[in-house]
């Protein structure tokens, strides 16, 4: 599941043999967009489909997850998948060995992990990032991409945002002049996010992998959930 697929391609791989493969170009915001997949496939053969959201996007959703996960199965048919990817983090146990909650993390180590608060014109992802967040910004104010690019420094912080998944922990990155959000991010425990989606929803889980470094940060990971509608 680990090779040179990835996990998460892997798994699609594997189930895209039996089951239908749609490409959809929904929009930049996917949780505003998902009747315009639904349409698209409502004309096709009935079969069952596989939808995947892959790099965190279930993390990144705008609108959080109860509200985006309800207008997922509403628009999904009994017997299609679902596949995540997601950005994990493991849990802090008690001496007791229970995990109450998840391994707290600082804004500021959030800000240093990542690529967007390193100001380094040599790396291409970093730079990316900061257009990516400044364009996020400008699209909401008057402000040009150029001149929040200029101010980057000054302007844009983080601070802890919300979730409505237990154990999962969140942040955002933000203006601090217009308080617009440029970017939402989360990272989950990954069986309590399996028990909330099928305990809350028409899912069923299918099939949960995660990985975590061996090296460096060892509390943080990825992983994937592949579900499927149930039938009511």
């Amino acid at each position: 599941m680990t090779g040179r697929h990835g996990y998460a391609e892997g798994i699609r791989c594997e189930f895209g043999r039996s089951y239908r493969r749609v490409c959809a170009a929904a929009g930049e915001k996917v949780e505003e967009n998902l009747d315009f997949v639904r349409s698209h496939l409502d004309g096709l053969s009935p079969t069952s489909t596989l939808f995947s959201l892959l790099g965190n996007t279930f993390g990144n959703v705008d609108t959080y997850e109860r509200r985006f996960t309800r207008a997922l199965q509403s628009n999904t048919r009994p017997g299609d998948y679902l596949l995540l990817e997601l950005a994990l983090q493991k849990s802090a146990e008690d001496k007791k060995g229970r995990k109450p909650r998840a391994a707290k993390w600082t804004m500021d180590e959030v800000a240093c992990k990542n690529s967007a608060f390193r100001n380094d014109p040599r790396d291409d992802f970093a730079v990316a990032m900061r257009q990516f967040i400044a364009h996020g910004i400008s699209r909401q104010t008057p402000v040009s991409t150029f001149e929040v690019l200029s101010a980057f420094d000054k302007r844009i912080r983080t601070r802890e945002s919300r979730t409505d998944v237990d154990g999962a922990q969140a942040y955002e990155i933000y203006d601090r002049e217009s308080e617009k959000v440029a970017l939402r991010s989360r990272r989950y425990d990954l069986d309590r996010l399996a028990k909330w989606l099928r305990s809350k929803f028409s899912f069923k889980i299918v099939h949960k992998y995660s990985h975590f470094k061996t090296t460096g940060d060892t509390n943080r990971g990825k992983g994937v959930i592949l579900l499927q509608r149930l039938g009511h």
